[in-house]
């Protein structure tokens, strides 16, 4: 009877390769695409695509410009009262005053949107 017993085991246990899942086609394509984008490059190709980024994203709209430089001109004011030491004005508001004055001399000597303007906002605001 042993034998019989081992005879089955071993038969059952050998009897069929493992079966292989399919993968659909579509899978393959992401896994290759990932592949290509992951392989190694040269250090040349490396450095033509990051200069093409640098380059794609410098070349902006004028209006786009001046959307941002406005963006950092608000922040600037918002991050110096929320900076500022407390006591040295009495509420919010006083210190949204005083960096809009100061903001309103700046533009009289740069003119409104420029880099200038962000440099003499960030500069008086340093002294205070």
């Amino acid at each position: 009877m042993t034998p019989l017993v081992i005879l089955l085991f071993l038969l059952s246990s050998c009897g069929s390769p493992p079966v292989k899942k399919e993968i659909p086609r579509e899978k393959n394509k992401r896994a290759r695409a990932t592949r290509d984008r992951l392989s190694p490059k040269s250090e040349r190709e490396r450095l033509l695509e990051y200069y093409r980024r640098l380059r794609r994203n410098k070349i902006m709209s004028p209006s786009r410009k001046k959307d941002m430089l406005g963006r950092e001109i608000h922040q600037r004011k918002r991050y110096f009262c929320l900076a500022v030491k407390p006591g040295r004005f009495p509420s919010n508001t006083h210190c949204l005053n005083h960096t809009n004055n100061q903001e309103a001399q700046c533009t009289k000597k740069h003119g409104a949107h420029s880099r200038g303007l962000i440099r003499c906002l960030k500069a008086r605001l340093q002294r205070y």
